[in-house]
């Protein structure tokens, strides 16, 4: 049934539950499972509920030991989880834990090269995180860097994209 999010929770919890029995604590396949709970806790809304920052954070930070694992450090993967927990931190108007991690995140798509299992490119993805840093250093004063970013976000989705969407929103954040 749409919108029954505790069934959805309960369901997801068993099916987490069971895929440890099979592939163990640390595997991949729990990793991308975890990834669904914040979606469940959200519960059709577009921002996570106070009480669940922590329990979230928490389950971040396993799907992020849990990729390093598995994927090692320099993996668009990795990178993902870093700029997830950094929404989480910039969502609480913590901005400076927001930019040291999706400068980390920044970084390590630097280094990374393309997944057949991820959603975009190495390259869009950069510029995705270019134009996510960009409002939190808004939010420090520090315009100047917040311009830099933004503008490396839009010169990578001007090149790389014919979406006006995605440079409509690389516009908004100068």
């Amino acid at each position: 049934k749409l919108g029954d999010y505790k069934n959805a929770l309960n369901y997801q919890l068993l099916a987490i539950e069971l895929e440890e029995s099979i592939s163990g604590k640390d595997s991949i396949e729990v990793a991308k499972l975890l990834m669904n709970l914040e979606s469940i806790y959200k519960r059709g809304q577009l921002y996570l509920p106070k009480e669940k920052f922590d329990e979230v954070l928490d389950i971040n930070r396993r799907i992020l030991k849990i990729q390093k694992n598995e994927y090692g450090i320099n993996n668009i993967h990795v990178a993902a989880t870093y700029q997830n927990i950094a929404s989480l931190y910039s969502n609480k108007a913590n901005w400076q834990e927001a930019i040291k991690l999706r400068k980390k995140a920044i970084d390590i798509v630097s280094r990374a090269e393309d997944s057949k299992d991820f959603h975009t490119t190495v390259i869009d993805y950069k510029g995705f995180l270019f134009l996510q840093i960009a409002p939190d250093l808004v939010n420090t004063g520090n315009l100047i860097e917040a311009k830099s970013y933004a503008l490396k976000g839009l010169d990578i989705k001007r090149k790389i994209n014919n979406d006006n969407e995605d440079i409509a929103y690389a516009y908004e954040s100068l």
